[in-house]
């Protein structure tokens, strides 16, 4: 929540495209299992803190290992209360399990991208 936060405050501070510049590209927003995205409200990601192979990709259709379309939730809660949780389970980026895992989301300030962040639930 505190780095889903931190980016919607980085939007305010320095407008959408520096934004995602910087959410691709600098340091703080890299840590640990964490992974900082900004995803189109259509489904694209434009912006990915630890995965640089997503960015541009189209995940709307993107279903976790028991089926779940997590994305499409994520957007929805963007889109109809502005943020929320969504659970899901995924790869850890650092130990390469599946594990159960939860991602804050929100709306992002200016446009209809959707800033979200997931971590393990452990």
């Amino acid at each position: 929540m505190a780095q889903v936060n931190a980016a919607t405050a980085h939007f305010q501070e320095v407008g959408e495209d520096q934004a995602i510049s910087d959410i691709n590209t600098q340091p703080q927003w890299k840590t640990g299992g964490t992974n900082v995205m900004v995803t189109a409200a259509k489904g694209v990601i434009i912006a990915s803190s630890l995965n640089e192979r997503s960015r541009g990709q189209g995940a709307p259709e993107l279903k976790d290992s028991n089926g779940k379309e997590f994305v499409k939730e994520a957007l929805a809660l963007c889109a109809t209360k502005g943020e929320g949780w969504v659970e899901y389970q995924s790869i850890n980026p650092e130990s390469k399990r599946i594990e159960d895992r939860v991602m804050f989301v929100k709306r992002a300030p200016q446009g209809d991208a959707c800033i979200g962040a997931g971590t393990s639930k452990q």
